[in-house]
């Protein structure tokens, strides 16, 4: 979740609109008979895709070849599909294909510029923190494009590169559009939603078929995707989802830890809990909360795509059963799949146990982590504003009621209800935390410093550790957990942010 994202969602629940309306469920999948029934599951050896000659295009955001040295016309960039190309265009880029003529609305309370092209019918929502597209607007229809990505390469290796665009459509459902130079859309499909980044690769001559793969990496905590490419259809080849770990589980408790049995599987696992969960629960409580969740990921080796699907245990803090989304991993079964090709999926392995060794336990985090040098969470604007340079007088009460985000070199803040509720680091290598961790230090480090983290595993791309506080209203306490997070471009730390709790029941 980006950090105006957080914001809006402050502000949602301030003003009592309904959950609904921020767009922030998972939507249900579209009924599509293409992408029922085409994929298997096998545990018989079957022959190895060939990967010699297999063309990969790499992952990561907004990627054009080197071939691609025009810019498009006014007319290509202006209207569906040739309007996704803006997410691969730096602004100057746009504005030189279609020109100075736009009206602009800056909101520089929540950091977003508003750019409108009268003579296009086009409506650009660009976020001046992150310094990327958030939203394109066409004729009155949003595609919503901060989490998306786009390539050019040749899918069906007929020798002549098309444009694949990964974005969230206005129904919010994940959607991939392959489309030709000329803004003809060839093939067009969705997929669930995905929960603020898409990670794209692509693979052409796959297995027997020599099929031509769309393979999405999204931040959905359950989904991701597998499309094969041919006469101009997107077909899914995930296989079926498995029984649910939850569906035969038995979970014990003990004074400490939980005991997950799998009777189907074979599987005992002992899992100690970590002390600042255990304490949590009143003394001698030991009728620990629980929940599953399941995470599905793609994974790339030498030019084999595999399935790693995890079922995970997970453990919720005494009197916050209903939150679904603060809870803590504490062992894990994870199901290893090879793709073959033609949809047919071979199951490798099955594998797992407890996340936490008993004789190294971590310690959580504390008050003090909540900070980056003098600007701490839950500070009054006040206190800090001279501490990053923001002037009070140029924003409005209504402005740090609903919501302010303010970047001061390379720490973003986040100010809503007067007071700081968002905090991250993301840019600049040298500025730290309390306990001396940065931007570009490895992920072993990060693990040295904080430990394993309360929700996530070791190979997760964000971990997240939550600080258990009261909270004092005119309605009552209730307790509220913040959370300090870490996320990773693979083995290295991407950006560090801390947040107020936000309640998701």
């Amino acid at each position: 979740m980006t950090a105006r994202q957080l914001l809006v969602v402050f502000f949602l629940i301030l003003t009592l609109v309904t959950a609904s309306a921020c767009g922030e469920g998972q939507q249900e999948k579209q009924p599509d008979k293409e992408k029922a029934g085409t994929a298997t599951v096998s545990n018989e050896k079957v022959q190895e895709p060939p990967g010699g000659d297999m063309g990969l295009a790499p992952t990561g955001e907004q990627v054009f070849g080197q071939q691609e040295a025009e810019l498009p016309d006014a007319a290509f960039l202006s209207a569906y599909p040739g309007v996704l190309r803006c997410m691969s265009l730096t602004l100057q880029q746009i504005f030189t294909v279609l020109g100075t003529h736009f009206e602009l609305y800056e909101n520089t309370a929540q950091g977003y510029d508003i750019y409108r092209f009268p003579d296009y019918g086009l409506v650009l929502e660009y976020d001046s923190i992150s310094e990327k597209l958030s939203t394109i607007w066409v004729n009155d229809t949003p595609y919503y494009v901060y989490s998306g990505t786009i390539k050019s390469f040749d899918i069906d290796n007929d020798g002549s590169e098309e444009i694949i665009a990964a974005y969230e459509d206005a129904n919010l459902n994940g959607r991939v559009t392959v489309f030709s130079k000329d803004g003809l859309v060839i093939a067009d499909q969705t997929t669930d939603y995905f929960n603020g980044e898409c990670r794209m690769s692509l693979m052409v001559g796959y297995g027997p078929e020599r099929e031509s793969l769309i393979i999405l990496d999204t931040n959905n905590p359950s989904e991701c995707e597998v499309f094969s490419y041919s006469n101009n259809k997107l077909i899914s080849m995930l296989p079926p989802a498995p029984p649910k770990a939850s569906d035969n589980a038995i979970v014990g408790a003990d004074a400490g830890s939980v005991v997950l049995t799998l009777p189907d599987q074979g599987i005992i696992y002992g899992c100690p809990l970590p002390k600042h969960l255990v304490e949590s629960y009143p003394k001698g409580n030991t009728d620990y909360n629980y929940q599953f969740a399941r995470k599905i990921r793609p994974v790339i080796r030498d030019n084999v795509l595999y399935l790693m699907e995890r079922d995970s245990l997970q453990i919720k803090f005494y009197d916050m059963e209903e939150d679904i989304t603060t809870s803590f991993d504490v062992a894990q079964v994870v199901r290893e799949y090879q793709y073959s090709g033609g949809g047919k999926w071979q199951h490798l392995s099955t594998k797992g146990g407890p996340k936490y060794d008993r004789s190294s336990l971590p310690s959580g985090v504390n008050s003090n982590d909540f900070r980056i040098g003098n600007i701490t969470l839950l500070s009054p604007v006040g206190e800090v504003a001279a501490e990053i340079g923001l002037d009070p007088d140029k924003y409005t009460d209504y402005d740090f009621l609903a919501g302010v985000l303010y970047r001061a070199g390379g720490i973003c803040v986040g100010i809503t209800n007067g007071i700081v509720s968002y905090i991250s680091i993301d840019k600049d290598g040298e500025i730290e935390t309390p306990r001396g961790l940065k931007i570009f230090h490895s992920k072993q480090q990060a693990l040295d410093l904080y430990g394993l983290p309360d929700n996530g595993y070791y190979d997760d791309p964000v971990w997240t550790y939550y600080l258990l506080r009261t909270e004092v209203t005119d309605y009552g306490a209730y307790r509220v957990a913040d959370t300090f997070n870490i996320e990773f471009d693979g083995d290295t730390v991407k950006k560090v942010w801390m947040s107020e709790y936000i309640s998701v029941y």
